[in-house]
């Protein structure tokens, strides 16, 4: 319809330049053929014709963008978005897991449910093993030997770890020990990176069953921590 508008638009102008040329080619129907004839019919063709245009034609969104053109772009990507599917399933165990506990009428129940949550992250993982998980550095440091201890957030409601000292790590072996290559990378990142990571889940390590069950740490034995990169 615009563009039938912006043809009528045109054809009045020619009209208007023939007729103030030869005014009976133009109100052949009139039996006053007169210029002033010719310019009222065909300004009042051509305003009537560029109003149309104005009526009919597309509108632009609040957002700049026309309908019809291509979406605005999509939010970037975070680290989250490309969490493997294993991880997304152990978080979901913590989860669901969590509100049950927190849901629970007695510490009967409650007990029982942690069992259960323990059962169910080990049937999810390969006997602990992880490759591959994504996390924030959330704490990095050292201890009294100079070993490093780190903490990565893998989920709102989860995190792994290390020990942070040596009495807690005997058995255990998650300190990583100064000099080591893993040291060293780890050396080089700083908190608040998101990062990928490997290694083995141990226990969950809070001080209660409560703060292990709504807010859990898991104590981890690292084999590799490096910076996460965006796949292109």
């Amino acid at each position: 319809m615009t563009d039938l508008f912006a043809l009528l638009v045109v054809l009045s102008l020619l009209a208007l330049i023939v007729g103030l040329i030869r005014p009976s080619l133009v109100v052949f129907w009139s039996s006053e053929k007169t210029r002033s004839k010719v310019i009222a019919g065909t300004l009042a063709v051509a305003v009537i014709s560029f109003i149309g245009v104005g009526v009919t034609g597309t509108p632009t969104s609040s957002s700049g963008t026309q309908p019809g053109s291509d979406s605005p772009a999509a939010p970037a990507r975070t680290w989250k978005d490309f969490r493997p599917n294993d991880q997304l399933q152990f978080l979901s165990i913590v989860e669901a897991y969590g509100q049950q506990y927190s849901d629970a009428p007695n510490e009967l129940k409650r007990s029982s449910i942690a069992k259960q949550r323990d059962k169910a992250l080990g049937d999810a993982t390969d006997r602990g093993r992880i490759s591959g998980w994504i996390g924030t550095l959330e704490r990095m440091g050292t201890n009294g030997d100079g070993d490093a201890y780190i903490s990565i957030e893998v989920g709102s409601k989860a995190a792994v770890k290390t020990w942070n000292n040596a009495v807690s790590d005997v058995g255990s072996r998650t300190l990583i020990k100064n000099g080591s290559e893993l040291y060293g990378r780890i050396a080089e990142l700083n908190e608040g990176m998101p990062v990928v990571f490997s290694g083995r889940l141990l226990d969950e390590g809070s001080v209660t069953e409560s703060g292990g069950m709504t807010d859990p740490e898991f104590i981890f034995r690292f084999d590799d921590v490096s910076p996460f990169t965006s796949p292109q």
